[in-house]
């Protein structure tokens, strides 16, 4: 009789702490998501899944307060490099040392793998913000990490920025990387008179839009298949951002993508007018920058001191407490919200904020508080003190 030939497949491997950060990588989850182990060691596994699957991450990081060995079996759907999202069936355990739970191992079938590209379009506004939100005025003038922002947003075929200055457009980032002059002749069309003009004018050009495009035509005899979003990121500063686009498209899903564009670049311009306004917000806790910030974008805020009590807030904040004036400790001004919440809520906001500070932990945690019977908002407490005994700390309802 024939034998039977025994298939083996080898599983990708990697091992994550107990907050949920890669401590090893093998080769093959370096070639799923598209990093090397050195860019992903450190990294959150969150930052690689989908909201789903980063759901039931925290639920598997939750068992490491049992103390108990397990090895479960689920479906994770995993995001790489290039916006490709694969469904993989992952088996967790728990490590431990000594009787004390270090770490998670992953073992990842590799065996059938099914993959799609990840719609950039379906990321809602909220989701805009905490992105933008995430990262610091330093990190926004980076013209490689926003033009990454920008590109993964618009899900165009290729996006660039140029800096407008006396009627010349100087390209300074790609989607591409920073390659730029073979990139100019691979993947960018020249830049012509529309480009010059709506950067200075600081006017946006949509090619959905009828009104741009009979424009585009009547004056430069062509309307390209390009977004164009004009920033100015400083006084007498402006930029241009332009995404380009194939022949053929899905009209609906673009006007969403437009949309959120259009709100994507209108935050950033604040953020960086601010910033040139009343300095870094990284350095030291400038009030008037951080309450002004998130009430431009009408995200209600309220700012602690050291002490535990309020020093600055906006007028979105004050409309969800009776007082005119909130001022005194936070933890009262909540105790007014105490019978529309769980009994234990205000206490456990409480610990967050006293707990002791760690820079090896994730500096906010996000808290489902209930402003009435119906009405629910999220709080995010944001702790941004750098002293053991420092209760300073920004409190956002999304």
């Amino acid at each position: 009789m024939p034998q039977t030939k025994q298939v083996i497949t080898r599983c990708a491997v990697c091992k994550i702490d107990l907050k949920g950060k890669f401590v090893f990588i093998d080769d093959l989850v370096e070639q799923l998501l598209g990093y090397s182990k050195e860019n992903l060691f450190g990294k959150p596994l969150h930052d690689f899944l989908d909201k789903k699957s980063a759901a039931v991450l925290d639920d598997i990081l939750n068992v490491r307060n049992n103390y108990e060995s397990f090895y479960d079996t689920t479906i994770l759907h995993f995001i790489n490099k290039n916006n490709k999202s694969f469904c993989l069936k992952v088996v967790t355990s728990l490590n431990f040392i000594a009787g004390n739970p270090v770490n998670f191992q992953l073992i990842i079938d590799t065996e059938n793998i099914t993959t799609q590209t990840v719609s950039r379009d379906t990321i809602d506004e909220k989701e805009i913000l905490d992105i933008i939100s995430s990262l610091s005025t330093e990190t926004l003038s980076d013209t490689n990490i926003l033009i990454k922002f920008f590109h993964e947003l618009s899900n165009a075929d290729s996006t660039a920025m140029y800096l407008s200055n006396e009627n010349q457009l100087e390209l300074v980032a790609t989607s591409e990387g920073s390659n730029i002059e073979n990139i100019i002749e691979k993947t960018l069309t020249e830049t012509s008179q529309i480009h010059f003009d709506y950067a200075e004018s600081g006017k946006r050009y949509s090619f959905l839009n009828d009104k741009d495009v009979s424009l585009a035509i009547e004056k430069y005899q062509k309307a390209p298949n390009e977004f164009l979003l004009p920033l100015i990121i400083s006084d007498g500063f402006r930029c241009l951002m332009r995404m380009n686009y194939p022949s053929t498209y899905n009209i609906t899903r673009l006007e969403k993508i437009y949309k959120k564009l259009l709100l994507a670049s209108s935050v950033v311009e604040k953020i960086l007018t601010l910033q040139n306004e009343y300095g870094s917000a990284e350095d030291s806790v400038d009030i008037k920058f951080t309450i002004g910030f998130l009430e431009s974008i009408n995200i209600p805020a309220f700012l602690t001191n050291p002490e535990g009590d309020i020093i600055g807030y906006n007028p979105s904040m004050r409309e969800y407490f009776s007082e005119n004036i909130l001022n005194g400790s936070y933890f009262n001004l909540f105790k007014s919200l105490t019978k529309h919440n769980k009994k234990n809520l205000i206490d456990s906001i409480s610990d967050y904020v006293n707990s002791p500070f760690d820079p090896s932990q994730s500096s906010d945690k996000q808290f489902e508080l209930f402003l009435s019977k119906t009405k629910v908002k999220k709080l995010t407490v944001l702790k941004i003190g750098d002293k053991e005994t420092d209760r300073s700390a920004c409190f956002v309802l999304v």
